[in-house]
């Protein structure tokens, strides 16, 4: 993956490092060196997991737990979170956080016998009237791209995409129109 964003910087500007799997300090290394690659690109990276920032990160990505647990913003230059219900997106937008990732939209293998939202549930929720921009997440690919216009969302949202080690929010008319 490295190697892959790497060579081709400013198709990254925003990264989150979420591998839960992984040590702490191992998804942090990974999270500096991708930092180190996209820096020059004007791109950002983000610790999925981390509810304070980390030093030399741009910012932290809450999990649907983390974020109703929070009273105010996480101390960070940029806060998203990961959503899957109405309520999760209102205290998203108390909070004033930049992004939320809506999903699991698509069946997924990290969501098994968990059904997916679904384009008209995720339409229903997204909605058009949040303060923060809304990237469907959960089982994208790049065939979703045909099915996407007119939704109301600011990207995808591709993890598998890149062997699971990355959460990438691809703004739609940056990269695909």
């Amino acid at each position: 993956i490295l190697a892959r964003i790497g060579a081709d910087p400013a198709a990254f500007p925003l990264v989150v490092v979420r591998e839960p799997g992984w040590a702490d300090v191992d998804r942090v290394q990974l999270a500096h060196e991708i930092r180190a690659l996209i820096a020059g690109s004007g791109g950002r990276v983000l610790l999925a997991g981390a509810t304070t920032p980390v030093a030399g990160l741009d910012g932290v990505h809450l999990t649907a737990a983390q974020l109703m647990a929070q009273d105010t913003r996480p101390a960070a230059d940029w806060a998203g979170a990961s959503v899957h219900r109405q309520e999760e997106l209102e205290q998203a937008a108390r909070l004033g956080l930049d992004y939320v990732m809506l999903g699991h939209v698509m069946p997924t293998p990290s969501h098994p016998g968990v059904p997916p939202l679904g384009w008209s549930r995720f339409a229903g929720l997204a909605g058009g009237r949040w303060p923060m921009p809304v990237y469907a997440l959960g089982g994208m690919t790049a065939e979703n791209l045909p099915h996407l216009a007119g939704l109301p969302l600011a990207g995808i949202v591709l993890y598998q995409a890149a062997w699971c080690v990355l959460a990438l929010v691809f703004p739609l008319m940056q990269h695909y129109y």
